[in-house]
């Protein structure tokens, strides 16, 4: 009797495992039934500054007895509105249409790339009152973001409800500095205040990531400029462009973890960079770091800074204007 009945309990287990397994199959949509969007990308980086920039993004199906006829792609803006007023806020586009994308129907997975770019995003869109240029992105904030969903148009006329996956595209800082600029660097406080050089020919070089690095410091060079003094092998100011904020605060010095001065300069270990071969720490404070910006409209780059020397700090601010 008790044999009878493990094996009647067995016997249920099995049938209520499959029962669940079965169900499951036809809500997600996968197995039989097909029909469900998966593998799709996302998150995607939108470079400001770069019209001309092609993003991809790719989703792929099952096609079961559930089979895909298109794929419509819509397309939504989430941003800040009255910043740095009171009633700064994240709102909210139109959700429109970007595209249909057509399934082939010849194979059983299907996966489906697709490019875009700027003016594709912007087309349509209505953002805090207003459409949304499709030729200047100059109104974006860095962190605001576009979503792409993806609804499927099934082949007996219907479309997906519960599988709407999304793609989010994100405003991102968009650096592109490596330049020759007319370069005129001023001293602005200590000894030499009012001193200006100019200094035409600066070479900013594109190193990794949003790092750069210029072709002198203050008016120390390799190129024959200035004094004879003022000639540094390998002299030149790295710097970051971190688009920390919008139109300020966006270029900070790097800061070279391995520093250490052999005197005390009365600058922190690891919180500048060298002049040169000299043990003269270059650094900025906090208020140099927030005047230090590149202007959007005309590219001229600002960056305040200090250099350290034994008889007295002086402070320096570099303009560059591009050639």
């Amino acid at each position: 009797m008790k044999n009878l009945l493990k094996i009647s309990l067995f016997a249920f287990l099995a049938i209520g495992l499959f029962s669940c397994e079965e169900e499951n199959d036809e809500l997600t949509g996968n197995g039989k039934a097909g029909g469900l969007l998966e593998k799709v990308t996302s998150s995607v980086s939108y470079a400001k500054e770069d019209l001309s920039l092609v993003m991809n993004s790719q989703f792929s199906a099952y096609q079961g007895t559930k089979q895909i006829k298109s794929v419509s792609i819509y397309n939504q803006y989430t941003g800040k509105i009255n910043v740095g007023t009171p009633t700064e806020a994240m709102a909210k586009s139109n959700n429109v249409l970007m595209r249909t994308v057509d399934f082939a129907l010849n194979n059983q997975y299907e996966t489906i790339n697709f490019n875009y770019k700027y003016e594709n995003l912007a087309a349509g869109i209505v953002f805090n009152g207003a459409p949304m240029s499709t030729t200047s992105d100059a109104a974006l904030k860095i962190g605001d973001f576009w979503t792409l969903s993806y609804v499927a148009n099934f082949v007996d006329g219907s479309t997906s409800h519960l599988n709407v996956p999304t793609t989010k595209i994100t405003v991102s800082c968009g650096s592109n500095l490596a330049a020759t600029y007319n370069l005129v660097v001023s001293i602005t406080a200590g000894n030499g205040a009012g001193t200006n050089y100019t200094m035409p020919g600066e070479v900013v070089t594109f190193m990794s990531g949003t790092r750069y690095k210029a072709s002198s410091i203050g008016p120390y060079n390799s190129r024959g400029l200035i004094a004879a003094g003022a000639q540094i092998s390998g002299v030149g100011l790295v710097f970051d462009d971190l688009c920390a904020k919008e139109s300020f605060g966006s270029i900070q010095l790097w800061k070279d973890a391995d520093w250490s001065a052999p005197v005390d300069t009365g600058v922190t270990a690891g919180n500048a960079q060298y002049l040169g071969p000299y043990y003269n720490p270059v650094y900025q404070t906090a208020a140099q770091i927030a005047t230090s910006k590149v202007d959007p409209v005309t590219g001229v780059i600002t960056i305040h800074y200090n250099i350290w020397f034994a008889a007295g700090v002086r402070s320096y601010k570099n303009v560059y204007t591009p050639q």
